[in-house]
């Protein structure tokens, strides 16, 4: 078993070495001889280093350090009081031991420890003066020792209560991390598990039609010259499967143009496309993404994802940057995606409005899409070098129900 200490103790540690000057003042001018002081002097001063030693705050302390500091202490006490019984003001010490009995055992040993105390002070007390000339003081130094244990305590006890709190909020926080991992993996595993059902759908029904279609042609080859008639009943059959492949290719592709980030959250499919470039490219890239986890139609996401693909793509083959910054802002009415490098800047006769180069191609097609959402585009240099690119969407209106 160890022994959880209590909050911080540095002020309580102050306080009690404070006290334990106080008490070595009186003790030190009420002794005579040298020696006498010398020896006080050394047991109140070993007291008082035991009392630093005592653990801090989080500390998982064995039981028997505890034990020890306040076994040493206790021996100490006990030798000022057989030695120097004229001394009252050493009584003090006893609410420093109450204190710490109760602030770094068990309850059940602070207990015991407490009541020995008492003990130890009643037995000085009558020895010293005698029951009914002692009792009004005893009832002061015994209330007062369980007045600060009893404050002891509920100290100990709400710095456990914290130290619950603060593992059960790391708990916490760890399964949400835990929960919010499973939460991808079963999103990306969704989209995986559509895109295989697609694919499965693809050759159980293109790649039939297909099939039948080259067994037919081979069949017509063989026939062109001897049977022509039937050769011709041969293609006409084909050119039937060709078509029907062709209609089950159209609906197929429509739905698997886009990679598989274009299915996922916004957030993610930058997460990873951004992952993916810093694993091939030695760029250092910075991605700011709104906290509330932006909402937008799939039209907008694409033409984001799409500028953030065809951005990160330009300034790894063209721009020498080191550095790349995406930020991806809501603001009143729009939703704005700003690119940014550290690189060379853009080229001598570089004009947004004139995209004709084959090398624009990409930003061509963003213009194109940002054009049919009635949005618009920005490529500037940086005036720290480098160049900026941004995109801007105006968000949907919402419809009234009047």
């Amino acid at each position: 078993m160890k022994i959880s200490s209590p909050p911080k103790v540095n002020l309580l540690t102050a306080i009690a070495l404070i006290t334990i000057l106080g008490v070595a003042v009186p003790t030190l001018l009420t002794i005579g001889p040298l020696l006498e002081r010398w020896l006080a002097l050394i047991l109140l001063v070993n007291f008082g280093g035991l009392t630093t030693m005592l653990p801090g705050s989080k500390e998982e302390t064995a039981p028997t350090k505890i034990y020890l500091i306040l076994g040493l202490q206790s021996v100490m006490l006990l030798a000022l009081l057989l030695l120097f019984p004229q001394v009252d003001e050493l009584l003090t010490l006893f609410y420093i031991l109450s204190i710490e009995a109760m602030l770094y055992f068990p309850v059940k040993a602070g207990l015991i420890w407490l009541f020995g105390c008492i003990a130890a002070v009643v037995v000085y007390q009558i020895n010293q003066y005698g029951f009914l000339d002692s009792l009004v003081s005893l009832i002061s130094i015994v209330g007062g020792m369980l007045l600060f244990s009893l404050v002891s305590a509920a100290l100990r006890a709400a710095q456990q209560a914290q130290l619950r709190s603060e593992r059960l909020l790391g708990e916490l926080q760890a399964a949400n991390r835990q929960l919010q991992e499973y939460a991808d993996q079963v999103e990306i595993s969704s989209v995986q598990s559509e895109r295989n059902r697609l694919a499965r759908e693809m050759h159980d029904t293109l790649g039939h039609h297909l099939t039948v279609a080259a067994v037919q042609l081979e069949a017509a080859r063989k026939l062109i010259f001897t049977d022509p008639e039937r050769t011709a009943g041969i293609l006409v059959t084909t050119h039937r499967q060709i078509r029907e492949a062709l209609n089950e290719l159209r609906q197929t592709v429509g739905r698997l143009r886009e990679p598989l980030e274009a299915d996922l959250r916004l957030d993610h499919a930058l997460l990873r496309l951004v992952d993916s470039f810093r694993q091939s490219s030695q760029l250092v890239i910075q991605l700011e993404l709104p906290d509330d986890g932006l909402v937008l139609p799939d039209t907008h996401r694409l033409v984001i994802y799409r500028t953030a693909q065809e951005g990160l793509t330009n300034i790894q083959r063209h721009a020498a940057a080191t550095q790349v910054w995406l930020r991806l802002k809501r603001l009143h009415a729009s939703v704005q995606f700003e690119i940014e490098d550290n690189g060379r800047g853009l080229p001598n006769g570089f004009n947004i409005n004139n995209l004709t180069s084959s090398a624009n191609f990409g930003l061509r097609g963003i213009h194109e899409r940002l054009d049919q959402l009635g949005g618009q585009m920005e490529v500037e240099t940086r005036s720290e070098g480098g160049t900026r690119l941004c995109v801007s969407l105006p968000l949907p209106q919402e419809k009234s129900n009047d």
